[in-house]
């Protein structure tokens, strides 16, 4: 039985070698917090379904056209895009103001864009929170940007929600 645990027992904690087969347990990996910095979440909304609608071809153009406003105003605020997954993006700024200017910012030009538009219409949530995030390499994790991902996740469309922090 693995652990020296006997059918239908638990296996006992003190049992278990985290070494393997070296017989000395290796040191904890340490863990490297960063500064404090603003998360800033963003996701079209109805992404998916519009896509099912009007085709592949058709949400790439919309994609690309998100990613040129978003990419643009998150240069004038100074964010650092961490990572985008289809239709989403992860940023993190310096500086709180910055990251609720740039949500502010996006929203309206997007309200631009789609008003000059006839059937063509891109809105997105956005979720802020600041805090101290866990950083390996150039991506961020940790509850700070759980939270900020979260709030994105209730932002209704053309809505950015930012944390009390």
């Amino acid at each position: 039985m693995e652990n020296g645990s006997r059918m239908g027992e638990k296996p006992n904690p003190q049992n278990v070698n985290p070494a393997g087969d070296q017989g000395m347990a290796q040191p904890p990996i340490p863990v490297n917090f960063g500064p404090t910095v603003t998360i800033f979440f963003s996701d079209i909304r109805g992404f998916t379904e519009y896509t099912d609608a009007h085709g592949d071809e058709a949400a790439y153009r919309m994609l690309q056209h998100h990613n040129a406003l978003l990419q643009e105003q998150i240069a004038i605020f100074g964010g650092h895009i961490v990572k985008t997954l289809g239709d989403s993006y992860m940023v993190s700024f310096d500086a709180a103001r910055n990251a609720v200017a740039c949500g502010i910012a996006v929203q309206r030009a997007l309200a631009q864009y789609n008003a000059s538009q006839q059937g063509l219409k891109i809105e997105i949530g956005i979720g802020i929170n600041t805090g101290e995030p866990i950083r390996e390499g150039n991506d961020l994790f940790g509850s700070s940007v759980n939270l900020a991902s979260r709030i994105c996740a209730v932002a209704g469309a053309g809505r950015t929600l930012v944390s009390e922090a």
